[in-house]
């Protein structure tokens, strides 16, 4: 499922990584987070194909938003885009 992507040794200092990762998620755009935290949530007793379907739903409302055209417009200009949850 990919939810482990780092192991972390015993003598490593595990919340700087933990605060690594979030600094990482919170610099996303924050609907686009959110659109993935909440079905995770939801899901889990659904088959494959309503979650499926569920998730395709969260992406056509992401399609239209305004971060998602000033993500685009910011890897176009190599920039960071500046999100605005709209």
């Amino acid at each position: 499922m990919g939810l482990v992507t780092k192991i972390v040794e015993p003598s490593a200092p595990l919340l700087d990584r933990a605060l690594s990762v979030a600094a990482r998620i919170a610099a996303n755009a924050p609907l686009a987070v959110q659109a993935v935290k909440k079905p995770s949530r939801q899901i889990s007793h659904l088959s494959e194909a309503d979650a499926q379907q569920l998730m395709e739903l969260y992406w056509g409302v992401l399609r239209d938003s305004a971060d998602r055209l000033e993500g685009r417009q910011g890897f176009a200009e190599k920039r960071q885009p500046l999100y605005r949850g709209r």
